[in-house]
């Protein structure tokens, strides 16, 4: 079986390598406040009613510890005529859905005190899969009772567990571009005596191709797998075609595997038991969780911390994102512009003038946006977490589309996370950034992914063209790995320089 492969996870003499397949321009704060005042009743340009806009404002402070995403989800369920009057009429932009199977959705809950009281509490109220890492609890919980987190003593915040693969295509020429295969015949070295885990979605979930069990017959998977956890639904099996790849490199290394698709706390422990259960040598994996910090160690990375301190090597994807991200080291400028649900706008314009809109090209498909900010993390163990709130809004032709990032920050994680969905042809949009509450941040900045990472799109006014790798592949002493097309490899092409 040769499956879509995002992280070719091999190595040879102790190396893993992965081979791989328009705005306002405010010149004047009146106007712009006159234009951002407008937009809040903006029906006859086909954003919302005046109610609707006001409705929306108030789910800030109402959505509470759960933040809009949670929320929306809740009154999609419970309210499901409120839910609709809240989204824009008809248009070819909405809100990224969350995914549901069974009536439960992934979350990740901060516990204010104690992380292991927290996860009883809410498996007593019905959350599956669970498990918890520091402060974090991860797992499945039913959607009917996202309403009932707001009056948890022990809960900081919830939100959304959202991850992805970074996929491309397979091919078998890894081997050959980065001459594992001379590396074998040369100095007899196979990988025997070394064990490599995995982490990605799942290994034997889709029955695809036979199933494992076919890989093994085939010689494209060893014999003796251990399996520490699995998916058992919701999967594409790219840990199994990361392992068939493994075994075509290093033939006579052992090989484990455990999900990281079970939240948070699930993907850290599964990374410390690759180590001390199945006593894994390299661990690799080809996942990012796109609210994992990006200016501290959160705990996936405390976690691969942990087991290269103890003598694995990690290797991680280190993304396909490009130069999709946009980040200041100049600080929340402000603009003297109130935004569309209180609190000051941010001023873009490095010189006199005042915009308080980037431009930002919006091709089709889904986009997500991590948007975070320098202050302390309460996943990451911090006791006091973020000391400001800000939003970030999206608007079309100088109209507030009812989409961004509105969660309560203070006491949390400075993190907005949220996605769009996009039919049509590429649409300029407009970002613009608030700060509700709080100390100005020094530093922010926010990375998208979506399906047309690869092709354009982006930040088009005032790009910083900056860096896209964060999280556990960006930490200290770890291998954030990049991927090379085989025909861009000097095996293949040997004009190219390596």
């Amino acid at each position: 079986m040769r499956k879509k492969l995002g992280f070719v996870a091999a190595f040879a003499l102790a190396v893993l390598l992965l081979v791989t397949v328009g705005a306002l321009e405010a010149s004047d704060e009146d106007a712009a406040q006159q234009a951002i005042d407008g937009s809040r009743m903006a029906a006859d340009r086909g954003a919302f009613s005046a109610g609707a806009a006001e409705d929306m404002k108030n789910l800030k402070t109402e959505a509470g510890k759960i933040g809009p995403l949670l929320h929306g989800l809740y009154l999609e369920r419970t309210a499901p005529q409120r839910a609709e009057a809240l989204r824009k009429s008809g248009g070819q932009l909405s809100a990224v859905s969350l995914p549901v199977e069974g009536g439960l959705v992934l979350i990740d809950a901060i516990a204010a005190d104690n992380a292991q009281h927290l996860l009883a509490d809410l498996e007593a109220m019905g959350l599956k899969d669970g498990s918890s890492y520091g402060r974090v609890v991860s797992g499945r919980m039913p959607v009917e009772r996202l309403g009932d987190l707001n009056a948890m003593g022990n809960l900081v915040s919830a939100a959304p567990s959202l991850n992805s693969k970074n996929v491309g295509l397979v091919t078998t020429q890894g081997d050959v571009a980065q001459a594992s295969d001379v590396a074998r015949s040369t100095f007899g070295v196979d990988g025997s005596g070394v064990t490599v885990g995995t982490l990605s979605d799942s290994f034997d979930c889709t029955g695809a191709g036979g199933g494992a069990a076919t890989d093994v017959g085939s010689n494209d998977l060893p014999a003796g797998i251990v399996v520490l956890e699995d998916l058992a639904d919701g999967c594409t099996d790219e840990g199994r075609a990361m392992m068939q790849h493994i075994h075509d490199v290093a033939p006579g290394s052992s090989q484990a595997f455990h999900t990281a698709f079970t939240g948070t706390a699930g993907f850290a422990n599964g990374i410390v038991a690759l180590q001390q259960v199945a006593g894994a040598d390299i661990i690799v994996d080809d996942v990012i969780y796109f609210a994992e910090p990006m200016f501290q160690d959160g705990p996936i990375a405390q976690a691969a911390q942990f087991v290269a301190d103890n003598g694995s090597a990690y290797f991680s994807s280190a993304g396909n994102q490009s130069f999709n991200s946009w980040e200041t080291t100049d600080g929340f400028v402000g603009s003297g512009i109130t935004a569309p649900f209180g609190g000051e706008l941010h001023d873009f314009d490095p010189g006199t003038g005042v915009d308080i809109f980037q431009e930002f090209t919006l091709l089709p498909g889904s986009t997500v946006f991590s948007f975070q900010w320098d202050q302390p993390y309460a996943s990451a163990g911090s006791l006091t977490g973020s000391a400001s709130d800000l939003d970030v809004y999206l608007f079309v032709g100088g109209s507030f589309v009812g989409i961004g990032g509105f969660a309560l920050n203070v006491g949390g994680d400075p993190i907005e996370l949220f996605g769009v969905n996009y039919s049509g042809p590429p649409l300029v949009i407009q970002i613009a950034i608030a700060n509700f509450s709080g100390p100005a941040p020094g530093v922010m900045k926010y990375v998208t992914f979506g399906s047309d990472q690869r092709f354009g799109g982006g930040p088009i006014e005032y790009a910083t063209n900056s860096a896209t790798s964060y999280g556990h592949s960006n930490a200290a002493n770890m291998a954030g790995v990049g991927a090379a097309a085989f025909f861009n490899t000097a095996a293949f092409n040997p004009g190219v320089c390596e």
